[in-house]
């Protein structure tokens, strides 16, 4: 239980330290890392076939794609319990 809370407050952390950086809003280079893609060509592509993990959109007067800060700290964590819960059925 204490790692769990432990774990819950670097989350917090982390999540706290991409808004601040971030905003509500990311876009641009920090989308495209924060998704790991290894290019915006990458992206693009993903977009294109529509894998994309989480929902990108457009806003009318800027360019690009965005996404909400929340949800790909929303992914990030759910990707990392996915991988936490694999390991815990190996051992």
């Amino acid at each position: 239980m204490i790692q769990t809370k432990k774990m819950e407050t670097s989350q917090e952390t982390n999540f706290s330290d991409l808004l601040t950086q971030s905003g509500p809003l990311t876009g641009g280079k920090d989308l495209v890392k924060a998704l790991g893609y290894r290019s915006a060509a990458a992206f693009r592509q993903a977009i294109q076939r529509g894998t994309l993990p989480i929902h990108v959109f457009e806003i009318p007067g800027r360019r690009g794609r965005f996404a909400l800060t929340s949800d790909i700290m929303n992914w990030l964590s759910d990707i990392k319990k996915h991988d936490k819960e694999r390991d815990m059925s190996v051992t």
